[in-house]
This record gives structure tokens, sequence and C-alpha cells, in this order.
């Protein structure tokens, strides 16, 4: 018999979808606001971008390379771009936003002079933050970051109220925030980045209350308004929320009472158990999400206790939640790790962010097994045998991460492991600065923190606005007061001062007992 030819049924490939099912390569079933596939599996849904208008398709069709006539006026300003693209964007994407500052960053500095003025500026930065060239360059990291503040001021439509800017304006103001940020960082004037930092949640949540009325004032005459959209923008809003949103948790906890009277918290945000995790992106935005969350709700119940039944049960609740969360989050990075060993691509960096979200899973076990109703007796939780074992676990993955940076070089680069170490660095997403602080100033082991300290002092690696070397100064003055008093610092209150400064104040737990106010305290100026 002849065998019988299979046919392949035709399947026609959809462009729709929300954002969230495209970046993950599924079938959306397009429901609106937010799609079901989304939010049955405990994932934040980005919403649907509008239909291409023939601009936009233009846009996308008139591919421009950085080499293109007319981009720059003067060669300095071609170098400077081009080592952004070749070296700077590879280390500050680090692990996880790689798409962001290889690939979208550049696409916008293409088309907007406002960004590619800042990516020169960075560009150039991150070369002397390297110490690769001279300090001269600052004059010209100026007058770039000067003509993109007037650029970004002549495309405001007239107004600084962000009710009154179009979604592509606000998102190229966000996207030269985030640049702004990280510039300031990189130099090390870390009062100039906290500024950005605040100027840019303003504007997002001036942005959001405005968004909030329109959709509002519209829902009468349309059945489900869907919220406005930055489609003519390379980077998608929701995606630059995030960015921001993670930048502004980095600041909640170095400076921990900042924000609390707002009526909306930028880090609270919907929050389900993990299922599966389809890549080392959503792997990482869950576990920030779930570290976000887990702040906030500590924060809340430190200066605001619950004083109600109501209120008691519902931090109760909370906290349960959040450790359901946290133990779904952990067993599927498990699985994601099984996988990810066994498929092709580059194992190393894989291998790394994994480590990091593991440093991250155990640091936010170790929050959460703090009695947030005995904040007396707080400090003394971490003198339980268990906490000590994490923490011994956490500056484990720590060394090993600062190890493997050294030997292998960073975001694909091959260097050698001396370069590798005289090398500074920075890079955006999770990182082990931040979980090193909390290894020094909380593990009552002397000889673990006295390592944690070293590794931080040494260190030469930047995180957003956490600066390792600074970092490690603060910690240092920590187990010095705690080793000269025999007490216990509870809080560490940073006002940044200057350009390379900052006032550091010292609350230990007899200070917060006492009610002592900030005149009050122990007090260290510090500078790097």
């Amino acid at each position: 018999m002849e065998p019988k030819k299979m046919r392949l049924g035709y399947y026609r490939k959809v462009k729709t979808g929300c954002i969230t099912c495209k970046v993950r390569k599924v079938k959306c079933d397009e429901a609106k606001p937010h799609c079901n596939r989304c939010t049955s599996t405990g994932r934040r849904c980005d919403g649907y971008r509008e239909s291409a208008t023939p601009d936009s398709r233009k846009r996308a069709i008139t591919i421009m390379s950085p080499h293109s006539p007319g981009l720059f006026a003067s060669d300095r300003e071609r170098r400077s771009f081009s080592y952004f693209q070749l070296h700077a964007g590879k280390s500050l994407g680090g692990y996880f936003n790689q798409a962001f500052w290889g690939r979208q960053v550049m696409q916008a500095a293409i088309h907007y002079p406002s960004i590619r003025h800042l990516v020169i500026a960075l560009g150039s930065a991150y070369e002397s933050f390297e110490g690769r060239t001279a300090s001269s360059e600052v004059e010209f990291i100026f007058q770039q970051s000067n003509a993109s503040i007037k650029l970004l001021a002549a495309s405001s439509d007239g107004t600084s109220q962000s009710r009154s800017q179009s979604p592509e304006t606000v998102a190229s103001v966000l996207t030269a925030s985030i640049l702004f940020i990280y510039l300031a960082s990189i130099q090390g004037y870390l009062s100039e980045a906290v500024q950005h930092v605040q100027s840019a949640i303003r504007l997002l949540r001036d942005y959001d209350r405005s968004s909030r009325r329109s959709s509002t004032s519209t829902e009468s005459s349309s059945p489900s308004p869907t919220p406005p959209s930055s489609a003519n923008f390379p980077i998608p809003l929701p995606q630059l929320r995030s960015l921001l949103v993670s930048i502004y948790a980095q600041l909640r906890i170095m400076i921990d009472s900042v924000d609390l009277n707002e009526p909306e918290d930028m880090l609270l945000s919907p929050l389900q158990p993990a299922t599966i995790f389809v890549s080392v992106d959503e792997a990482h935005s869950h576990v920030e999400r779930l570290l976000q969350n887990m702040h906030a709700f500590l924060q809340d119940t430190a200066y605001r206790p619950p004083t109600t039944p109501e209120q008691l049960e519902a931090v109760v609740a909370r906290h349960r939640q959040l450790c359901r969360v946290l133990d779904s989050s952990r067993d599927a990075l498990d699985v994601f790790a099984a996988k990810s060993e066994s498929e092709a691509g580059d194992p190393t960096a894989t291998r790394r962010a994994i480590t990091t979200l593991r440093l991250y899973h155990l640091l936010i076990s170790v929050r959460l097994r703090l009695n947030v109703f005995d904040q007396r007796g707080r400090e003394s939780a971490y003198d339980q045998e268990d906490i000590d074992a994490s923490l011994r676990k956490m500056l484990g993955y720590c060394e090993l991460l600062a190890a493997q940076e050294r030997e292998g070089g960073r975001s694909g680069d091959s260097i050698s492991a001396a370069a590798a170490a005289a090398t500074p660095s920075c890079s955006s997403g999770l990182g082990y600065v931040m979980p090193l602080h909390m290894i020094t100033a909380r593990c009552r082991d002397p000889m673990v923190r006295r390592r944690a300290l070293e590794l931080l002092l040494r260190s030469r690696r930047t995180e957003g606005i956490w600066n390792g070397r600074l970092t490690g100064l603060v910690a240092r003055e920590t187990v010095a007061i705690e080793e000269e008093c025999s007490g216990r610092v509870r809080e560490v209150k940073v006002q940044f001062s200057g350009d390379r400064g900052a006032v550091v104040r010292y609350v230990t737990v007899d200070d917060w007992v006492e009610g002592k106010g900030l005149g009050e305290v122990r007090e260290r100026r510090i500078e790097w």
C-alpha cells in the first residue's frame, strides 16, 4: 500500500496578545484589560500595545546603524557611543537586563537625540570609571548631559505636568532618568543619583494618577478602556516602571524611612505563588517583586504596628502569603535550574544568575523569620542558629559570585583574572553588595562578618545605587560601634551630602527603645 502523506495543518502566526505573553512566547487569550493566561498563573500582565501606526511602522522598517552619518557631531561622540555599545552596556546589563541595556537603549539612542547624548555621556563616564581615560572627560560628560536636558525640556509639550504629556514623551523622560541615575552612580555622585530616583518616581506617580483619571472619564463610553501606550517608543512603559521601581526599592532599603506617608506604596504589586519559570528574566522579575513586597510589609509593620484585631489578622495573613510565594519561587527556580543544565546556551551566565536568585531567596527567608510583633527583640533574633546558618550560606554565595567575576570576567568578556579583579564594574538588577552588607551588619559570628566586610571593602562593584566601597565603610562603622559599646545597631540612617560624602547615623537598640532623636545618636562622616 502506498503510504499516505501526512498533511500538516496551517497555523497563522498571531501578532496580537499582551506584552507578557509575547515575551514568554506563549499563546495569549487576549482577555481585557488583563489576560487570563497571566493572571491565572500569578504573573503580572503588562497590557497590550497599540496597533502600529504608519509612522511607527516606517520607523521600525528604517533601521539606522550607529555608523550612520549625521548621528554624531564629532569623532569623540562616536567613540564614546561605541564604548557604551561594546563595553558599558554589557556590564550594566548584568545577568538580568541585557535586553534593555544592550538593545532597547541603543534603539532609543538612534531615534531620540536626548537619549543619544546620555548614552554618549555614559560611555565616556564608564570608560573613566574603569580607569581607561583621564579625568578631563568630566567637561565632555557635562556637555552631553546638558544637551540631553535641553532636548528633553523642548520635547515635554511645553509643560512639566505629566498629565499633558504623551505616553511617548513620558517613556523618553523615564528612560533618560534611568540613564541619569546610572551616570551619577558610576561617577560616585550618589546624592545626585538619589535626586534622580525621587524625581522619576514623582513623575511616575503623576502619570499613574492622570491615567486613572483618564480611564475613569472614558469608562462610561468604553466598556473596557485601554491604558495609553508608548507604542512609538522602543521601550514599553511597564518595563520602564519595573526598572525604576527596582532602583527605588534599593533606595527604600538604604534609606529606611523614605516615603512612608504616600497613599500608594510603589513597592506593592500583585503577587501570586510561582508555577514555572521559562526564563532567567522571568525568575528575576518574580524574586525582585517578592523582595519589594516583603520590604514594604516589614517597613509598614515596623513604623505602623497593628493596633486592632482586624489589623493583626491582616498582618498574619500577609506574612503567610509572602512565605507561600517564597516557597513556590524556590521550587520553580529549582525546576528551571535542573532544566537549564541540560540545554544549550550560556551556562556560565545562567548559573551565576541562578546563584544570585538563590542568594536572595535566603535573604528574604531570613527577614521573614523575624517576629514582626516583637520590634524590641528584633536584633536578638539573629542569634538563632538557623538564621546564623542562613547568613553563612549567603556569604558562600557572595564569595562564589565574586570569585567567578574575577576568574571569568563579566558579561562574556574574555579578560584575565588580574584585570577582572582590578577593574571596577557597575550592573543593574539584583547583586551581592546589599546581601554582603546584611551579613556584615547582622551576623553574630565575628569571623563570618569579617570575611563579608573584607569582601565589601575590596569590592570595586556598584549595583544601581549600592556602591560596594561606601557600603563597606558604613558596615565597618557598624562593627566598630557594636564591638566598642557591646550594643547592637538597629538602624543606619544615611544622608548624602556633597558630591562624594554622607552623614551616617547609627541607632542602637537602646537608642531606639529610649526614643532618641537622630541628633542624639552616634554620627559619622564618610567620604569615598
